[in-house]
């Protein structure tokens, strides 16, 4: 049985996205460019709260990179942090859609 479609809870989907953005935090691998496309893939699906705590554990550890180089990854690395981060600062400035279809049980799917 193959099928392009999941479901998963709101809740699920958090934790799975928290988690990866805070692994790969620091990491100097494919995973920290991969991070900030799946945060903006699933970000309809998030509080602004969440968004926001995105927001802020990033800029969190922007600061201590910029007192201690390299805590971030390489600095392609810390690019890409930058631009995420500030793509959720515009994200949360404007009104936001759900992308995604979410059904009365509180679970989204996605294709």
């Amino acid at each position: 049985m193959s099928s392009d479609k999941i479901e998963i809870s709101k809740s699920d989907l958090w934790t799975l996205v928290l988690s990866t953005l805070r692994y790969s935090m620091g990491r100097r691998s494919y995973i920290t460019a991969l991070t900030p496309e799946i945060v903006k893939r699933y970000s309809g699906a998030f509080t602004e709260d969440q968004l926001r705590q995105i927001m802020m554990e990033i800029e969190d550890g922007l600061r201590i990179e910029a007192g201690s180089s390299g805590y971030m990854g390489m600095m392609c690395d810390v690019s890409n942090w930058s631009s995420l981060a500030k793509w959720c600062r515009e994200e949360l400035s404007r009104e936001r859609g759900v992308s995604g279809k979410e059904s009365s049980s509180g679970y989204i799917f996605f294709e």
